[in-house]
């Protein structure tokens, strides 16, 4: 019966254990307030302004000034960008907008190799 228990217990503390490892950032100025969380491989357009390649589970948030952008990919590989509870498979000119600025301060933070990021 012990085994049992011991059993249960090392099933949990692994389910537990395996978290993806993501990053957050946040930039506060005098009069705007941006919060990017992102996790798993996300590859960059060429031109830095979007996201060109998502794997599976991965995720992109940002936060600015209250207005909530989603950008994750959906069960047949596509990516959805959602924002005001729209979802949408190519970011109209709000979304675009709110991509292109977290895309940049992503970029402009993490200087050197981050994991799970790259551009094309």
């Amino acid at each position: 019966m012990k085994l049992v228990y011991v059993l249960i217990a090392l099933f949990f503390i692994v389910l537990l254990s395996c978290h993806r490892p993501h990053t957050t950032i946040i930039v506060n100025d005098n009069n705007h307030y941006t919060k990017i969380e992102f996790a798993g491989n996300i590859t960059f357009s060429a031109d830095r302004t979007g996201i060109a390649q998502m794997s599976r589970r991965a995720y992109f948030t940002c936060n600015e000034d209250g207005e909530k952008l989603t950008v994750e990919r959906d069960f047949h590989g596509q990516i959805i960008y959602k924002l005001h509870h729209n979802r949408t498979t190519y970011p109209d000119a709000e979304e675009q907008s709110i991509l292109t600025k977290a895309v940049g301060i992503v970029m402009h933070q993490q200087k050197g190799p981050v994991h799970g990021l790259s551009g094309l």
